[in-house]
C-alpha cells in the first residue's frame, strides 16, 4: 500500500497520475525533495523544462496537455488535480517499457490486473527488477471517478471480460494479477484461450483463498464490514462526514489523514477493494486446460489449502513459488523477479503446461 508522505522525505505517488508528474517533474527540478507542496518554478523549474514535463505527460498519458495548465498550476498537488480533470478520456492501460535488450525466447510485453483491478502502482517496483520486459497495467477507471461518485461492482467473469477486450489488440500472450487481480486474469485467459488467442499460463501473485464463505452481500454491507462503520455511514459517506474520516483515519497505514489529497485516495482504495470482496463473495473458478503458475507468500497460513484448491481447478498442481514476504511486500522481491523471468519464458500456447 502507497503511504503518505514522511515529513522530510519525497512523496510517494498514490495513483498513476501522481505516478507520471513525479516521474516528469523529478528529472528536470534542482532537487530530488518533492512534495504536493512543491511549486515548480520555486524549485527550479524554467518554461524550457515546462515544455518537456508536457511533452513526456503526452508519452506517459497517452493525453495532450496545453502548456498553460503547468504555468496556472505550479504546485505539485494542484497541477495533478488539473491533469486528472483535464483528461479527455481515462487511462486504462499504464506501459512502463523495458530498458534492456530481452533474452533470446522472452516474451516482450505482459499484462497486470491488481487487486480488484485497481491501481498498478507496484508495477514500477517489479519493472526495476526486471528491467528487459515490457509492463502493461490495467487500470480500474473507477480511480477517475470523485472520491464520491457511484462505483458499479462487476463480478469477476464480467470484469475479465472488459479486460480480455482491452487487451485483445495488445498482443499481449501473458496475463498476471495479484490478490484478487488473480481471478480476474485467471478469467482472462480462459476468455483468450476460447478465442483461440495464443496465450500462456498465468501468474497468480498471492491471490486470496478460493473458499470464501458462500454469500451475497451488497456492496455497502462489504465496505460497511471492512471499515467497522454502520451500513448508512458505507452508503451515504457524505451524510456522515466525521463518523467516515474517522473510519478512514483507523484504515491509514500512518494512523492519520494528514491531506485532502491523501484522503481521497484513501477513500477510493477502501471503496474499490470493497469491490474486489463483494466479488469475491460470489466467485468459483472455472476449470483451466492449462497450469498456471502461483506464487505465494510462505507465511500465509491457508498456503496448503490454495495450493489444493488450484490443483483442483487446473486439473493437477499448478507450478508454485514461495515468497518470504508479506502479501503487501511480495510485488517487490527479488525471488518473484526470478519467478516473473522463468513465466516469461513460458510457451504461449500452453503447451509446456499441459506437458
Amino acid at each position: 500500500m502507497s503511504r503518505a508522505p514522511a515529513a522530510g522525505r519525497t512523496l510517494d505517488p498514490v495513483d498513476s497520475w501522481e505516478l507520471a508528474v513525479l516521474d516528469a517533474w523529478r528529472p528536470l527540478l534542482l532537487t530530488e525533495h518533492l512534495t504536493r507542496g512543491t511549486d515548480f518554478f520555486e524549485a527550479g523549474g524554467t518554461s524550457v523544462a515546462a515544455a518537456q514535463v508536457m511533452s513526456r505527460l503526452r508519452r506517459s498519458l497517452a493525453q495532450r496537455y496545453p502548456l498553460s495548465l503547468l504555468m496556472e498550476n505550479p504546485v505539485f498537488a494542484d497541477f495533478v488535480r488539473a491533469v486528472r480533470g483535464g483528461a479527455a478520456r481515462s487511462v486504462p492501460l499504464v506501459r512502463l517499457a523495458a530498458t534492456e535488450a530481452p533474452p533470446a525466447g522472452t516474451a516482450p510485453a505482459s499484462a497486470w490486473i491488481h487487486a480488484a483491478g485497481g491501481e498498478v502502482m507496484f508495477l514500477h517496483a517489479l519493472a526495476a527488477l526486471v528491467p528487459y520486459a515490457h509492463f502493461l497495467g490495467v487500470r480500474d477507471t473507477d480511480w477517475d471517478l470523485s472520491p464520491y461518485a457511484p462505483l458499479v461492482p462487476r463480478e469477476f467473469a464480467a470484469g475479465a471480460a472488459h479486460h480480455h477486450a482491452l487487451l485483445s489488440s495488445e498482443g499481449v500472450t501473458h496475463i498476471a494479477g495479484y490478490s484478487s487481480g488473480a481471478f480476474m486474469a485467471h478469467e482472462t485467459v480462459l476468455l483468450r484461450l476460447r478465442a483461440g488467442l495464443p496465450t500462456a499460463p498465468a501468474l497468480l501473485v498471492d491471490p486470496p483463498a478460493l473458499h470464501p464463505t458462500v454469500s451475497r452481500p451488497s456492496y455497502a454491507q462489504v465496505l460497511a464490514r471492512r471499515l467497522g462503520i454502520a451500513p448508512e455511514v458505507a452508503e451515504e459517506p457524505q451524510a456522515h462526514p466525521e463518523r467516515w474520516r474517522a473510519a478512514l483515519a483507523r484504515r491509514s497505514p500512518v494512523g492519520a489523514l494528514p491531506e485532502e489529497s491523501y484522503e481521497d485516495w484513501l477513500t477510493q482504495l477502501c471503496r474499490i477493494s470493497a469491490k474486489g470482496e463483494w466479488a469475491l463473495c460470489r466467485y468459483r473458478p472455472g476449470p483451466s486446460p492449462v497450469r498456471h503458475r502461483l506464487v505465494l507468500a510462505k507465511g500465509r497460513p491457508d498456503l496448503a489449502r490454495t495450493v489444493a484448491d488450484w490443483s483442483a481447478v487446473c486439473g493437477r498442481p499448478p507450478l508454485v513459488v514461495t515468497v518470504d514476504a508479506s502479501h503487501d511486500e511480495i510485488i517487490a522481491d527479488k525471488a518473484l523477479a526470478h519467478a516473473v523471468a522463468d513465466w516469461l519464458g513460458e510457451p504461449a500456447d500452453g503447451s509446456r503446461a499441459r506437458a
